[in-house]
């Protein structure tokens, strides 16, 4: 499958499929190499197994930087400055520096959220701002290892 820059699905004659639109908020505790962190780890196998079985599926990705690993055909990354300390991220949502990615023209099918402390303010910003409301799944990460 193919996409325009914005997450559009381009057109396949005789073939036309709706792009579900997944915005994904993480949480990311290993700022020093985003691409060790766990967060990127889950998200990288999510998006590349889906991929295996569906392919009307567009993320876009809040993150503080461009992460290589989730550099995916169907992959967008909002660049969005995050405090480094994990105890600082948890309390902080900047509201202004999320908005300016989020627009109408941005219609999520799901909200991913990684950060339950988050989802509250991230789902008020889209409402208020978009007018779009998307159905949520919180996911924790640290719930995916064998001892616990």
């Amino acid at each position: 499958m193919r996409y325009s820059k914005d997450g559009t699905q381009m057109e396949i004659p005789g073939n036309p499929i709706k792009t579900k639109r997944i915005l994904v908020y993480p949480n990311i505790t290993y700022s020093k190499d985003l691409e060790q962190d766990s967060y990127v780890q889950v998200m990288k196998k999510l998006i590349f197994e889906l991929s295996k079985i569906r392919n009307d599926l567009y993320w876009y990705i809040i993150s503080p930087e461009k992460i290589k690993g989730l550099q995916f055909d169907n992959v967008y990354q909002f660049i969005t400055p995050f405090p480094t300390y994990p105890p600082t991220m948890r309390c902080h949502f900047d509201t202004f520096s999320i908005k300016e990615h989020l627009s109408k023209k941005y219609d999520f099918d799901l909200i991913f959220s990684h950060l339950p402390e988050h989802t509250w303010n991230l789902v008020n910003l889209l409402k208020n701002n978009t007018y779009h409301h998307a159905p949520i799944l919180g996911y924790s990460h640290w719930f995916d290892f064998d001892h616990i």
